[in-house]
C-alpha cells in the first residue's frame, strides 16, 4: 500500500507472456496509474486492466574490446583478411533450450531445411544456457554453451548478420533489442 498522491504518478514496466493476466496479477496491477510494456502482444494483456502504453526496451549498445571481438571472430571462424569479404552468413540465436516456448526445435529443423550442406556457407550460431543439447551431430551449427560476458554477447551481434527468435508466446524478447542496437542503418 503506498500512498497516493494526485500529484505523483506511479508507472510499473512489466512484460506478460499469455494473452491473460491471472487474477492475482490482475488486481494487483491496479496499484499502479500505467503500465509501460514493450510489445503490443504485452499491451493487449494488461490493457483490460490499466492504462497501457507501449514503449520498446532501451538498450545501450554494450562497448566491445579488441579481445571480445577476436574471440568471437575466433568462434566463428572468421579470420582479420575475411572479416569484411567473407562468404559465410551467420544466424544466431540464444536459447534455453529447456522452455518449450523458446521453440529450439523449430528452429533447428526450418534451418536444417533451408540450408542442408555444409557448401552453403550459412551457419547457425547457437548461445545455449541452462541445460544445453548436443548439437555434435549438426556441422552447420556453432554451439556456445559458456557463460558469455556483455562484451562476447556484443561480439557476436556485430558479427553476425541476422538475430533468429522462434518464441512462441513470448513478448518482444531483449536479447532482439539488444540486436538491433548493432544494425547499420545507411541513408
Amino acid at each position: 500500500n503506498l500512498p497516493r498522491s494526485p500529484d505523483r504518478k506511479i508507472v510499473g514496466y512489466a512484460v506478460w507472456e499469455t494473452p491473460q493476466l491471472p487474477r492475482l496479477f490482475a488486481e494487483g496491477v491496479r496499484c499502479v496509474d500505467a503500465v509501460w510494456t514493450a510489445s503490443e502482444f504485452s499491451r493487449q494483456a494488461f490493457l483490460p486492466y490499466v492504462k497501457t502504453f507501449l514503449l520498446p526496451h532501451v538498450v545501450e549498445r554494450p562497448k566491445v574490446s579488441p579481445d571480445d571481438m577476436a574471440w568471437a571472430m575466433a568462434r566463428l571462424g572468421i579470420t582479420e583478411k575475411r572479416r569484411d569479404a567473407r562468404a559465410t552468413f551467420y544466424f544466431y540465436a540464444i536459447v534455453d533450450t529447456v522452455n518449450p516456448r523458446k521453440d529450439v526445435t523449430t528452429l533447428f529443423a526450418a534451418f536444417a531445411a533451408a540450408f542442408p550442406n555444409v557448401e552453403d556457407n550459412v551457419r547457425l550460431v547457437v548461445k545455449q544456457y541452462r541445460t544445453p543439447l548436443n548439437l555434435e551431430s549438426f556441422p552447420t551449427v556453432i554451439d556456445i554453451t559458456a557463460d558469455l560476458s556483455d562484451g562476447r554477447t556484443a561480439a557476436l551481434h556485430a558479427l553476425c548478420d541476422a538475430c533468429v527468435s522462434t518464441l512462441l508466446a513470448e513478448a518482444w524478447g531483449l536479447s532482439l533489442s539488444e540486436a538491433l542496437s548493432f544494425v547499420h542503418l545507411a541513408f
